[in-house]
């Protein structure tokens, strides 16, 4: 399975991500996040801060079902969220991703629809940022053309069918569904929205273990969302 930390000018472990702009291609401002795939046993969205006070982590909201997929979210190696997976009746995905960082800290609900080729036909964020600023995203894909709306953007693009759209505001599962189809994709790679293109390639594979159950994780790239790879 696949791991999203989101460092927001964090330290990182076992590497270091800086946050910044984006390429020009893609002429937008987005979260800065690192992507790995791990054992499916176990998947964990790691941020680690330096000599913070420990965070209590939240709740799970009530609406979020018991059988939905929790991945944990630690800060300073304690767990302080939580980014819950579901899918809903029509193979709609549901996503719910939090943690708390000394107060702050993301509260967001998402919903995916995809294609047959695992790209997305449309999206929906609501919630809060980790400012606690109110977020809304839209996007749709109907008949070939692209609408959008964020915080950032209000655009349409035509000719917009076979074409990843990259958000803003979408959860650790929205670079899960890019990675799955782009290892889908012819030659691994994928035109995106609003411009660019995004490829993956493999680079390991090793050996976990988790509860006496041995799987093996392999660590891909993405490329074209950031001036370093997304791993």
């Amino acid at each position: 399975m696949l791991t999203t930390a989101d460092a927001r000018d964090e330290q990182m472990e076992p590497r270091t991500a800086t946050c910044g702009p984006i390429t020009d291609r893609l002429k937008r401002v987005r979260k800065c996040r690192s992507v790995s795939f791990v054992s499916a046993l176990a998947f964990a969205v790691v941020l680690v801060g330096q000599n913070r006070q420990q965070a209590p982590l939240p709740e799970l909201p009530a609406d979020v079902p018991k059988d939905a997929d929790i991945r944990m979210v630690l800060l300073d190696k304690t767990p302080t969220g939580q980014d819950a997976v579901w899918r809903s009746a029509g193979g709609t995905i549901n996503e719910f991703f939090q943690f708390n960082d000394r107060g702050r800290g993301p509260k967001i609900y998402t919903s995916y629809r995809l294609d047959g080729n695992g790209l997305i036909l449309s999206e929906e964020s609501k919630g809060v940022d980790y400012m606690k600023t109110p977020i809304s995203e839209k996007f749709s894909l109907l008949s070939g053309r692209a609408t959008w709306k964020n915080q950032s953007e209000d655009e349409k693009q035509a000719n917009a069918q076979g074409k990843f759209y990259i958000d803003i505001n979408g959860g650790p599962e929205s670079e899960a569904i890019l990675a799955r189809a782009l290892l889908n994709a012819k030659n691994g790679r994928i035109p995106v929205l609003p411009s660019g293109e995004a490829t993956i390639r493999q680079l390991q594979t090793s050996g976990v273990e988790s509860n006496g159950r041995k799987k093996a994780a392999t660590l891909f790239a993405i490329e074209g969302l950031g001036y370093t790879p997304a791993y």
